[in-house]
Order: C-alpha cells, then structure tokens, then sequence
C-alpha cells in the first residue's frame, strides 16, 4: 500500500529497481522482529531481547556508515541488513529454547476463539488510537509551525514515542509472572514495579536536571520552552510506568476493554488538544 501512493513510488525510484521488492520482504520481516520479543520474554530468554535490539542499533549504525555514499539504497540498506540478522539470530533461539521447553514442560493450553476476539479485538481498535497520537499530532505541529518548529517538537515528542513503544516489555514484565504463579500477582507486580522505579527512577531524575543544561548548549535552536517541554515529558513517564503495570495484568487475564481505555485515553486527549492549538493559533 505504502509503495502504491506517491510517497512510496518516490521513494521506491531513489533505489534500484530491486529496492522495493527488499523494502516488501524487510516490512514482513520487521513485523515478525517484532513479535519475537514477548516470545523470547515467555521463553525466560530476555537476555536474548537486549542482546538482539542493541545488536540492531549498533549494526544500522555501522551500515549506515558503510553504506553513506549510496544515497537512498544506503538507507535502506542500514534497516535491511540488522533487521534479515537480527530476525535468523532470534529464530534460532526462539526454536531451541520452545524445543526444549517442550520437553521439560506440560503441554501448553491455546486460548479459545472468545478469549482471542476478547482480548485482541479491544486493543487492535486502541493500538489505531496510539498510532494516530504518536504521528499525527507531530504532522499537526509541523504542518501550523513549519517544518523548522515541527522537528524540534519532533525530537521531544519522539521520547513519548519510543517510551510507548518500550511499553511491550514493561508490559511482559508485569503481566508474564501473573500468567505463570497467579497466586502470587500482588507480590510479583510490587517487585516489577520496585525493580522498574530503581531502573527507571535515576534515569528519569538526571533527565529532568539536565534538560535545561543542554538546551543551554544549544541556545540559538533549542530554548527554554523546548527544555521545559522535555522535562516534561521525562517526568510524565514516571504514571506511564504504573499504566504499563496495570496493563499487563489485564493483558494478563485477558481483559482487553481497560488495556482499550488505557491506550485510547491518550489519544482522546492529546489529538483534540493539538487540532484546537492548531487552530486558535491559525
């Protein structure tokens, strides 16, 4: 769909004539990246998750590099390449350790058609909600401002971004002890949560202090009111984090109505309140 609108078939010109069938096969690709990170988390294999996703980074890093003076193919390669690896590397592990989990384990018990359509009917509906919040209020702000005003909120509204997409493993955290010891859920979401405010907490604190010093060294692009707004959006990730607790116990039992109302509630509120900004500033 994307290669059929003209963005895409501008795109897909700036490469070989080889470039869009490898952008098809790298997207499918990407989804099942994707989707092995909760199946590595379920295999007791989380190593394996931090291992594979800084192994990517730095791997689209170094292509990126290699491959500068080939233009649009470059990048397009710096997402290919990582991405084709880093999905064998985790299939490997994901067939070894569900192999060997077979043998020393019962057999597992798949969910129901109900249970399915219960869950995931709710939060695919929301995930449309979350997608719509993270694009499309930065494509509000740029299209009001300008594109110079647009990427600098860009940069700060990416950190909510990247917080949400991170929200998957926070989310496994909580909600895979309850799958697994249900009696012991309050226990095992207290130690989640304190685990993830020492993790979380320093991190939080420290860029909230030096939101403000940075921005000085960049004066003349990045002033005070951009500062305040990073700061901000640091310390809304601290009720973030309880949100992402709550959401993988319900995800947990299955209940996908409030994981909806969760995810949905940003977007209800972050998407009307930039279209109004918009507005009353034009």
């Amino acid at each position: 769909m994307f290669l059929a609108f003209p963005a895409g078939r501008q795109a897909a010109a700036a490469a070989p004539g080889w470039g869009a069938p490898l952008f098809v096969v790298v997207t499918l690709a990407w989804a099942v990246l994707q989707f092995q990170d909760p199946v590595l988390t379920g295999l007791d294999r989380a190593g394996t998750v931090l291992v594979k996703n800084l192994g990517f980074g730095v791997g689209r890093i170094a292509v990126l590099v290699l491959a500068a003076s080939l233009g649009a193919l470059g990048i397009l390669l710096s997402w290919a390449v990582p991405t084709i690896l880093a999905v064998l590397g985790a299939t490997v592990v994901v067939v070894t350790a569900s192999r060997r989990r077979d043998r020393q384990g019962p057999p597992g018990v798949l969910p129901n058609r109900h249970e399915v359509v219960g869950l995931l009917g709710p939060t695919y509906l929301a995930s449309i909600g979350q997608s719509l919040m993270y694009y499309l209020v930065p494509l509000i702000v740029t299209a009001r401002y300008g594109p110079a005003p647009g990427a600098v909120f860009f940069v700060v509204w990416d950190g909510g971004e990247r917080r949400g997409r991170r929200g998957d493993g926070i989310r496994e955290l909580a909600g895979g002890p309850r799958r697994t010891e249900p009696r012991r859920t309050r226990e095992l979401v207290r130690l989640a949560g304190s685990r993830l405010a020492v993790l979380f907490g320093p991190m939080i604190v420290l860029g909230a202090l030096l939101a403000t010093p940075a921005a000085d060294g960049f004066r003349a692009r990045l002033r005070r009111p951009r500062s305040t707004a990073l700061m901000l959006v640091l310390i809304g990730f601290a009720p973030r984090l309880l949100i992402l607790l709550a959401i993988g116990v319900f995800q947990a039992d299955g209940r996908g109505v409030p994981v909806a109302v969760f995810q949905l509630a940003g977007a209800a509120v972050m998407l009307p309140v930039a279209a109004l900004l918009a507005r009353s500033a034009a």
